[in-house]
């Protein structure tokens, strides 16, 4: 009786656990909301002050609210974001933006990247490495880690 009791609550545990990393996962659904900039990244900050830091970004299904760039009132896509492996990504990035291999430590096993457009021109070029956490790739070679704000 012990033993099963035990298979049952290991059982629940890992259940539980891979739950938990399933919903890490990101997909474009659950990119819309609320995004704050939480950190910035670059090569050579030593001496730069992070004024991105706590800047709000909204992402909705038709408009992207940008107070960094550019706004899209109307006609914002997402379709050019995929799926891409986290080791292909930064292998594929690091030259151009070095930072990228210091936020290597946030990514999960794939991140979605690539550009949101507007009228079908590029307005942010971004990776989403879960559900809670992105790198907006930003003027300068600087990345901006951003958090996604869940309570809405």
């Amino acid at each position: 009786m012990i033993k099963l009791l035990r298979f049952f609550v290991a059982s629940i545990f890992v259940f539980t656990i891979s739950l938990r990393a399933q919903s890490s996962e990101i997909n474009a659904k659950n990119i819309f909301g609320t995004w704050r900039v939480s950190d910035v990244i670059c090569t050579n900050c030593e001496d730069r002050l992070p004024q991105e830091k706590g800047t709000v970004i909204e992402l909705m299904p038709d408009r992207v609210v940008n107070p960094l760039s550019e706004n899209c009132s109307a006609s914002a896509d997402y379709n050019l974001l995929k799926k891409v492996p986290s080791k292909t990504f930064v292998k594929q990035h690091k030259k151009v933006w070095p930072a990228i291999v210091k936020a290597q430590r946030l990514m999960k096993k794939n991140v979605l990247y690539g550009f949101i457009t507007c009228d079908g021109g590029n307005l942010m070029q971004i990776a989403f490495l879960s559900q809670e956490t992105a790198l907006y790739f930003y003027e300068g070679g600087l990345l901006l880690v951003l958090m996604h704000d869940q309570k809405q």
